[in-house]
């Protein structure tokens, strides 16, 4: 039932996945135990509806080590053939050795997945009933400069 309940799916819902990428990575705050620093992601729906997005899982990678990973409620909708900013919060302890001393230039890599409500209201239930729950993905590089 639920392999004819995903073939069908795929004529209920003819969404196209949103699509994301990372618009600016930037140092918040900084001290001795750690720092936080914002990364701002946009999300692009090319669809005649709005697209609901649900959770988000992400993680940061620097020097080689995931040193943070979150999972939170998006609470945002993409707008019809528009697009919305989320801001992803990241906090490091210096107490952990993976993370970099917060001075000088560091390469990150902030990847992650995002799930979103498809309009079709078979794909909604199938959602809702947590049998079918479409994600996209983002996996970008980037570098941070921290002062000293």
């Amino acid at each position: 039932p639920l392999l004819a309940a995903a073939a069908l799916l795929g004529g209920c819902n003819g969404a196209s996945p949103p699509r994301f990428t990372v618009v600016d990575a930037r140092l918040i705050e900084q001290s001795d135990a750690g720092y936080v620093v914002h990364f701002t992601i946009e999300g692009e729906n090319r669809n005649p509806d709005p697209l609901p997005l649900h959770d988000i899982s992400y993680s940061v990678v620097m020097n080689g080590h995931q040193v943070f990973a979150a999972q939170r409620f998006a609470g945002r909708t993409l707008p019809r053939y528009g697009t919305a900013r989320i801001d992803l919060p990241v906090t490091f302890s210096t107490l952990n050795p993976d993370v970099p001393a917060p001075v000088g230039t560091h390469e990150y890599t902030l990847r992650g997945q995002i799930t979103w409500k498809p309009p079709a209201a078979f794909a909604e239930v199938l959602f809702d009933q947590s049998l079918h729950r479409p994600d996209a993905r983002f996996n970008e590089k980037g570098v941070l400069e921290f002062g000293g």
